[in-house]
């Protein structure tokens, strides 16, 4: 069993910069976070402005803002990044087993605005697998600047 000296001895250069890495991507992915949440909250009370809807579809005045939300984020996705399709939890865990594999440049920010559009429009979906993405897009961003 390791003394506490040879466990002291063991946090490197190496590990001290992945713990330094480590604490520069959760600083820049918590305000995407809150603003990615902050702006879906903004979106979805511009589209329930549509409920003047009501008196024509009653309760179904909510269809046609998540069918327009969703053709707009399918084409989006489909079009700019393939790779930002579903919840993105499993491209990262792809991109993390497969360590050569990093995500272009502007999965991120793809996936931040199809992010904001789908929940937006009132998907059930949760902001955790997009969070993975965005902080994975944002750790290659800056693995390419150091």
């Amino acid at each position: 069993m390791p003394d506490e000296k040879d466990v002291i001895v063991s946090v490197t250069a190496h590990g001290m910069k992945m713990i330094l890495l480590s604490l520069m991507i959760g600083v820049l992915v918590v305000p995407i976070i809150i603003s990615l949440s902050w702006l879906t909250t903004e979106y979805f009370s511009l589209v329930s402005q549509a409920e003047f809807l009501s008196p024509y579809l009653g309760r179904g005045w909510i269809i046609p803002p998540m069918l327009l939300g969703g053709l707009v984020v399918g084409l989006i996705v489909h079009r700019l990044a393939p790779e930002a399709q579903g919840p993105g939890a499993h491209v990262v865990i792809a991109a993390f087993h497969k360590r050569a594999v990093t995500l272009r440049k502007r999965t991120g920010f793809i996936n931040f605005i199809a992010t904001i559009i789908t929940e937006g429009s009132g998907s059930p979906d949760c902001l955790f697998s997009p969070s993975t993405l965005l902080g994975n897009s944002i750790s290659g961003c800056l693995e390419r600047f150091l």
